[in-house]
């Protein structure tokens, strides 16, 4: 079973190929055009494929487009045109407008033709829509190697979904439970990014800038946004106002962008960090006392918080907590091949070769560094022990850029793509940042 998977529907546009239930490579569209995620997420680009991605999928997995079996898309439009409802606060032509879906929604029709026409075969009776947060679960579970587990989603939006709580036993996702729009907690943090003077895609410097402030400071008033009880969450949009660029109603609450300092922005930052654990908690709580078991698979942009699934791995319920390299909307791409194809899923875990790194992108040959240094006009020298060579520079106070392999797929250097400094200098970070 040869399958390509393929994302493109809002950002972090990726592909990947996964062959036989094995991921033979999976690669996001930024790290090939330059444009951070890929492209923008508009309601006119879902059609904008990562192009660049797939070549470099079918080249590594030594496929042309005839050989697939299927192509699989984090997406179904059908979903989304059942579940559907208009916004009341959405900006004209734009995201949750009438005239702003029918534009997304014809865009994302044209995919496969489009992406026939690009590929020169006609891949349509192979072209498989699989709904987002389904692609999700997947590209958590099948990669964990667990017989069964607990699993949550939780991201900005899927279809209409916000959250997906659920159990996957084998080849069978069962959903337990599913949140819809307004109430995402992906969304609160975008929103709360860029009222606090980051982008919508900053979500992990607010998750820093959290450890400098006072929870409790801001608990009352994030509260009128946000509220929590035994039975689970809901985000009042009359405040949050999600597809509105407006912070008016925000501001309200929280007092004027403008008017806050360091101290504030810090103490709505902690504020917003401990109701996401208790969030996520509750939600992780939940699924296990529906279907009690070992392991729990994490998924969706919200599983990036890293403080949040450290909470949930030391005061939880569950002994072993998985988390993919990309469980953003790249790592889709992925999930969504292993959702469709059976032998990944397959009851046996053991007939599944499991994914056991996340260097899957392309690799270089000195040959090929060689020649881009010398086009630049850089000059370079080998070393016969890099670590060594690379622990003196750092000594001195230099950055030292680590490359090596096969790049890692997914948002977070692990190692292969890596700037490394010396945490010890109080500069470093802005060294780094400059």
């Amino acid at each position: 079973m040869r399958i390509l998977g393929v994302n493109s529907v809002y950002h972090e546009s990726s592909a990947a190929v996964v062959i036989d239930g094995a991921v033979v490579a999976a690669a996001e569209e930024e790290r090939f055009n330059r444009r951070k995620h890929g492209h923008e997420a508009r309601v006119d680009n879902a059609d904008e494929l990562p192009s660049d991605a797939i070549r470099y999928c079918l080249d590594q997995a030594g496929l042309a487009a005839g050989d697939l079996d299927a192509v699989c898309y984090s997406f179904d439009p059908e979903l989304r045109k059942q579940e559907f409802t208009v916004d009341p606060y959405a900006d004209a032509g734009g995201w949750g407008s009438t005239e702003g879906e029918e534009i997304f929604q014809a865009g994302v029709r044209r995919v496969p033709e489009i992406l026939s026409a690009a590929l020169g075969t006609d891949l349509a009776d192979r072209f498989r829509w699989v709904p987002h947060h389904v692609a999700h679960a997947a590209s958590a579970y099948v990669p964990s190697g667990f017989p069964e587990a607990g699993v949550v989603v939780m991201d900005g939006i899927g279809e209409q979904a916000t959250a997906l709580l659920g159990h996957w036993d084998g080849a069978t996702l069962t959903t337990l439970q599913r949140y819809r729009f307004p109430d995402s907690l992906g969304f609160l943090w975008e929103k709360l990014s860029s009222f606090l003077g980051f982008s919508e895609y900053d979500a992990c410097k607010v998750m820093g800038l959290a450890a400098y402030g006072n929870p409790t400071v801001y608990q009352g008033a994030l509260s009128k946004l946000v509220s929590v009880d035994s039975d689970g969450f809901s985000i009042d949009d009359d405040v949050a106002r999600f597809r509105c660029k407006d912070f008016g109603s925000v501001a309200a609450v929280l007092g004027a962008p403008e008017s806050l300092d360091f101290g504030h922005r810090a103490d709505i930052a902690a504020a917003l960090q401990e109701v996401t654990d208790k969030i996520v908690m509750l939600l992780a709580r939940q699924v296990h006392s529906w279907r009690p078991t070992e392991g729990l698979c994490l998924a969706g942009g919200v599983a990036l918080n890293c403080h949040t699934n450290w909470q949930l791995l030391r005061n939880g319920p569950y002994q072993h907590i998985f988390v993919p390299s990309a469980p953003h909307d790249a790592g889709t791409a992925m999930g969504a091949a292993f959702a469709y194809d059976p032998q990944a899923a397959a009851p046996d875990p053991a007939a599944t070769p499991q994914l056991r790194d996340a260097t899957l992108g392309p690799a270089y040959s000195d040959a090929d560094i060689e020649e881009c240094l010398r086009q630049r006009g850089l000059s370079f020298e080998a070393c016969d022990n890099p670590p060594a060579a690379a622990a003196q520079l750092l000594c001195g106070g230099l950055i030292v850029a680590w490359f090596q392999g096969r790049m890692e797929f997914g948002p977070r250097a692990l190692g292969n793509r890596s700037l490394l400094a010396d945490p010890r200098d109080a500069e470093t970070r802005e060294v780094l940042n400059y």
